[in-house]
């Protein structure tokens, strides 16, 4: 029995081998995202359409010339194992190379392309897949892929951070996928570290006293831009971007989107780098999970900044009843519109909520797709939204040293609750800011530079 096994085997592995040596034309092994629009002897083309969370199978690309037509988030995963991201917008065009590939749509829209392939590699494909043959070589980065025209992605248009290109060390077979990133991956832009099974992007600049900044809902570390260069005379300063948040994987349908789960990866995220008592900087909900985490793991955090945190418990009963009582309701809305794929809808519809009526409408086309970017994360918060029981013992027991920031325009409910935390934190200290909505992406980065660097200076 075990002998027929063992030959069953092998012929099911023949023919799996077979098939690989076929082609992996992707008008053939992919017809559902694939279409060939035009062919004749030199040239031709192709209409690709992929769903947000479909994913293709591996297939062969010729050198090729692509035109964007709706753009979305891609994840690529080359032969060679090799990941990487890529975000497109409308217009934009890319020459890329030959290579065998499967593309994954890892955003909230749907992704729509020509792409017009040059024939002349057809007969050195053909070459290439004949019996010991080694497989078409893989682009190794989206900056490899020349742009010839159109509009530039997002992430080129940074003055001070990476474009968000770098791809992902790859596990070899047999080989233990945690200790490929159990050292950061060093490069010109972002790092990559793999925390509590899954991986985090993260940017640093500067030397010295490590300051982590840990951002809020519908923001990444892009958020903390305007902070950076000044911070990073002065210490050494690490923005990353929280589980699920951009450029990290997410498919919107993930359950472990809770402040504990944040609160666990960035234990894990300052460990893993060999960092020793960090400042946090914490805005929204990353000011939560600063906080708990300065309680909960002391010997980690010299200083914590909070900058409006949401705490249902600073609140009087009945204010936090109907504060719970409106989240609920709207993220319920939110929730709905996004499974549904109506993104700007759910989008608009929460930033209103937390900004203000026409905070959405007055964002840029810049401003709203890095918010776009981030609708998956949204996603996945609205299924864990409730912030942790954390009352004015538990910030009582917060021993490291702490700024409390809020702006001029505070809405009662948050003045209410950071007056009270400033009350329960023993020798914080408070400072307001001008600014035109909730939280750090709207205040004057210069009078909250200089505020930050004073107190971080001084711990």
């Amino acid at each position: 029995m075990r002998q027929v096994r063992r030959t069953m085997w092998l012929l099911a592995a023949c023919a799996m081998l077979s098939a690989l040596a076929q082609s992996q034309d992707p008008v053939k092994v992919d017809p559902q995202h694939y279409r060939l629009e035009y062919e004749d002897a030199n040239i031709r083309v192709l209409h690709f359409i992929m769903p947000p969370g479909e994913k293709s199978v591996m297939h062969e690309l010729l050198e090729r010339v692509t035109v964007v037509a709706k753009g979305a988030r891609l994840r690529y995963t080359h032969n060679d194992g090799t990941v990487e991201q890529q975000s497109t917008s409308p217009g934009m065009s890319m020459h890329r190379p030959a290579q065998m590939v499967a593309i994954e749509n890892i955003d909230s829209v749907t992704y729509e392309a020509v792409t017009t392939e040059f024939k002349h590699q057809f007969s050195a494909l053909e070459a290439r897949r004949a019996p010991g043959s080694q497989p078409p070589p893989a682009a190794k980065t989206v900056a490899e892929a020349k742009p010839v025209g159109g509009n530039p992605t997002t992430a080129s248009k940074e003055p001070e951070l990476p474009k968000i290109t770098i791809p992902s060390p790859a596990a070899k077979p047999g080989e233990d996928y945690e200790k490929v990133f159990a050292v950061p991956q060093p490069s010109n832009g972002l790092q990559k570290a793999f925390i509590n099974n899954a991986e985090l992007n993260y940017f640093e600049a500067g030397k010295g006293v490590p300051v982590i900044f840990v951002h809020g809902v519908l923001e990444d570390y892009r958020s903390f831009e305007k902070q950076i260069s000044a911070l990073a005379r002065h210490f050494r300063v690490i923005t990353y971007s929280r589980l699920y948040h951009y450029p990290n994987y997410s498919t919107g349908k993930e359950h472990d989107y809770t402040y504990q789960q944040h609160v666990d990866d960035l234990n894990q995220f300052i460990e893993k780098l060999g960092l020793g008592p960090v400042h946090l900087v914490g805005n929204s909900y990353g000011a939560v999970v600063s906080l708990m985490m300065a309680k909960t793991h002391p010997e980690r955090v010299r200083s914590v900044t909070l900058i409006e945190p949401g705490l249902d418990d600073m609140l009087p009963e009945e204010r936090a009843y109907a504060v719970r009582y409106a989240r609920g309701e709207i993220f319920d809305i939110v929730r709905k519109a996004l499974s549904k794929e109506r993104v700007e809808a759910g989008l608009g519809i929460y930033v209103d909520w937390a900004g203000g009526t026409g905070a959405w409408d007055s964002m840029t086309p810049e401003e709203q797709l890095a918010v776009k970017e981030n609708a998956r994360a949204l996603q996945d918060y609205t299924t864990h939204p409730e912030p942790p029981k954390f009352g004015c013992d538990d910030a009582k027991a917060v021993k490291a040293p702490a700024l409390l920031v809020s702006s001029e325009t505070l809405s009662p409910n948050l003045r209410a609750i950071m007056t009270k935390l400033g009350a329960c934190m023993a020798g914080s200290q408070t400072v307001s800011i001008p600014a035109i909505g909730h939280a750090m992406p709207s205040y004057d980065p210069r009078v909250l530079n200089e505020k930050l660097i004073g107190f971080l200076a001084t711990h």
